[in-house]
């Protein structure tokens, strides 16, 4: 329960899943799919789900989504609107889509919201696999880092 509760916190994914959700409702409903896009380039707002700190060459398991939702959604309308939108940012900024942006994508067509997505589902099978490898090893394995920053006041 406590790390499902970490996975609704207020910087977690799922927090951060909800600008992106806004994001992908603005490029669905707008005349124009490159209007949410120029308005935050143009007012210095950073564009959510897009330029992963982690992944410099664009995050695979967001290219492995977006890949899947092609072959789904790829003759509809609003799927060719967003490929203009991901298009634009590219060339722009040259960032590709994360995980959060393929992501809400997916459950927002699933008409899910983000706590009832493909994340705190893979993070529960995750921390599932950890604890079943935990007791089969005969050994509980505890992290070695520690919090060296400022403490909460």
């Amino acid at each position: 329960m406590t790390g499902l509760a970490v996975v609704t916190g207020r910087r977690s994914i799922t927090v951060r899943s909800e600008a992106v959700a806004q994001l992908l409702n603005e490029i669905a409903t707008d005349v124009d799919p490159l209007r949410p896009i120029f308005r935050r380039i143009k007012d210095g707002t950073k564009i959510p789900g897009f330029g992963s700190s982690y992944y410099v060459d664009g995050d695979p398991r967001a290219r492995f989504l977006m890949g899947m939702y092609e072959g789904m959604f790829g003759g509809e309308k609003t799927f060719r609107n967003l490929k203009k939108a991901i298009a634009a940012i590219r060339t722009i900024a040259t960032w590709k889509p994360d995980f959060v942006f393929a992501n809400a994508y997916g459950y927002l067509r699933l008409g899910l919201d983000a706590r009832r997505s493909l994340f705190p589902l893979g993070r529960s099978v995750g921390w599932i696999a950890h604890a079943i490898e935990q007791f089969e090893g005969g050994e509980v394995m505890r992290a070695t880092e520690s919090y060296i920053g400022p403490l909460p006041e």
